[in-house]
């Protein structure tokens, strides 16, 4: 296996909306969703806003039959903790 160069890495920050902390619909509908037919809970901060942006990525740049693998990387805490708001809007 070859190691990854740094050259090799794209940093992405196009999703970030208006930076740490802010949501807004689309990703609240994400969060939903994914919890919904998945059983996947995401929070507005860190994963839900990763997992929507990874989406709005996939749709931008017209990636179609390829594996791509989404970390969830916690956030479980956050998502208790965003579960009122949320709720609301089911």
């Amino acid at each position: 296996m070859e190691p990854i160069s740094i050259d090799d890495i794209d940093f992405i920050d196009d999703y970030i909306l208006d930076g740490y902390g802010t949501y807004n619909e689309k990703i609240t509908n994400t969060i939903k969703e994914i919890l919904i037919k998945e059983g996947i809970p995401l929070d507005t901060t860190y994963t839900g806003k990763a997992f929507w942006g990874m989406k709005e990525y996939i749709k931008k740049n017209d990636i179609k039959g390829k594996n791509i693998l989404f970390i969830h990387t916690g956030g479980t805490p956050l998502f208790f903790d965003d579960l009122e708001g949320l709720t609301n809007e089911f």
